[in-house]
């Protein structure tokens, strides 16, 4: 494998946070580091700009992580990808599909490989719900539901969050890590977009609401509120298939609980969730669910129409043996390595496209405009 300098510009609160957890990486290394503040800049075993335009132009490095507002994502992505870098983008791809179509067409011209900062999906909780989906092995997911409450604490009004000609707004800028969730574990295109939003003040959305209907039948729902204490920071992932209910706790899950009608055959795949631990086996006896002893007598349940055999459920719960900041650093990771791996081996497909990117921002900026519009 070839080793490739890596350019981070931003170098915030998650900038560093990035540099820190791609120390020891095999086959990259970063090597430069831009910002408007270069004091904000530690000394280090690489190279300072107080200007990106000059890092792009290092011939040392060929990959560029753009961690800046999202209003600037376009353009930084576009002229990296013209000076011959391949790019790392934190979400959302841009503020506009004018601009994310762009980036989209200059990746193709160039050549360069680009992909978005949707690093939720390299959670190993998140890759068996998309092996569950892809299988079918519990049916059809039918029901999604994200609960997201976060504090807005060390947000003053000032803030380029709340300016939307910057950020894009919270479903723009924060909700569509979850669109793209959802949309993982959907398996079938969306079919109808609905929003509503509320605002503490004129230049204070704090509150969104997004309503997917897909193709399938299944319907999400997204509630985003910037508007709770820090000690009332949640996320909650609901997800309803035929046969499994799961509860996915945290914005980054790394516990959760389940309850799944089970038989002999598919009771195995619960225990492919990390650290599964029984709390409950129900017999099934006629529409009942009996607290007795756990009998493997197979009767025929009903879901959307569609016949399926189980002797009964099972309850129980399942966590990631590592902290929440662990498995953080371990997805972030996992996303530089996968698009090193896709530059140096073309045929291997980036774990998430500009096409997703897209697609999640398309979704993000119609419920906005759904839920201003005039009844």
């Amino acid at each position: 494998m070839s080793q490739h300098g890596i350019g981070i510009i931003g170098y915030g609160g998650f900038g560093a946070f990035l540099h820190k957890s791609w120390s020891n990486l095999k086959g990259a290394s970063v090597i430069g580091i831009a910002d408007q503040n270069v004091s904000n800049i530690p000394a280090g075993e690489f190279n300072i700009y107080d200007d990106w335009r000059k890092m792009i132009r290092d011939p040392l490095i060929s990959i560029i992580s753009i961690v800046t507002p999202p209003s600037t994502h376009a353009e930084l992505a576009i002229a990296s990808m013209k000076a011959g870098k391949h790019v790392l983008i934190e979400k959302p791809l841009a503020t506009n599909l004018t601009d994310a179509r762009e980036i989209i067409n200059v990746s193709e011209f160039t050549g360069m490989k680009a992909t978005v900062n949707y690093m939720l999906r390299f959670n190993p909780i998140v890759q068996q719900v998309v092996k569950w989906s892809e299988s079918g092995v519990f049916g059809q997911l039918r029901r999604a539901v994200v609960e997201n409450y976060a504090q807005d604490e060390s947000l003053p009004q000032d803030h380029w969050f709340w300016d939307e000609s910057v950020s894009g707004g919270i479903a723009v800028e924060h909700a569509v890590h979850f669109l793209d969730l959802v949309d993982l574990f959907a398996m079938y295109p969306i079919k109808h977009v609905k929003g509503a939003s509320h605002n503490r003040n004129e230049g204070q959305e704090d509150q969104v609401y997004i309503n997917v209907l897909y193709e399938n039948g299944l319907i999400a729902s997204h509630y985003h509120d910037f508007a709770r204490p820090d000690i009332f920071e949640s996320t909650t992932i609901r997800l309803l298939f035929d046969l499994l209910e799961l509860e996915l706790y945290g914005w980054i899950p790394i516990q959760g609980r389940v309850r799944a009608m089970v038989n002999p055959e598919i009771e195995k795949e619960i225990y492919k969730l990390p650290g599964f631990k029984v709390d409950q086996r129900y017999p099934y006896n006629n529409g009942n669910i009996q607290d007795s002893n756990f009998q493997k007598t197979a009767q025929t349940i009903y879901c959307g129409g569609k016949p399926y055999k189980s002797y009964g459920m099972i309850t129980g719960t399942f966590a990631l043996p590592d902290k929440k900041l662990d498995v953080y650093r371990f997805c972030v990771r996992s996303m530089i390595e996968n698009l090193i791996t896709s530059i140096d081996n073309p045929h291997i497909k980036l774990n998430v496209s500009l096409e997703d990117g897209f697609d999640t921002l398309k979704t993000a900026l119609t419920s906005r405009e759904s839920a201003r519009a005039k009844y």
